[in-house]
């Protein structure tokens, strides 16, 4: 069970050292917040891609195959994507809903 206060919080993401975040980390940024704030950690196993909109819409995001094929590759076994991605819909794989204020679309399991 989520707590809701998140409301009580502003938070600016700052990146050091030259790295560049592209809109795919948005959603994965957005996890580390949401795990933080509530205390509990995401799985280390779960990869997160994809962008979240202004009024907290998830999409997709271009090249979002190859980012999956990546993660897979890298060891990720769960990896959270927007629902509305080509890899969701192309997989046919179980999707799991979640929903814990963000918003998140599905994962591939």
């Amino acid at each position: 069970h989520l707590s809701n206060h998140h409301h009580q919080y502003n938070v600016y993401v700052n990146v050091v050292g030259g790295i560049q975040l592209r809109n795919s980390a948005d959603l994965a940024v957005a996890m580390a917040i949401v795990s933080s704030l509530n205390e509990i950690p995401v799985r280390s196993d779960t990869a997160f891609v994809g962008e979240i909109g202004l009024l907290g819409e998830l999409r997709s995001v271009h090249g979002i195959e190859k980012m999956v094929q990546e993660a897979q590759r890298m060891g990720f076994s769960r990896i959270v994507t927007p629902s509305s991605s080509k890899t969701s819909k192309k997989r046919g794989k179980k999707r799991l809903s979640y929903n814990g204020g963000v918003g998140v679309g599905s994962v591939n399991v």
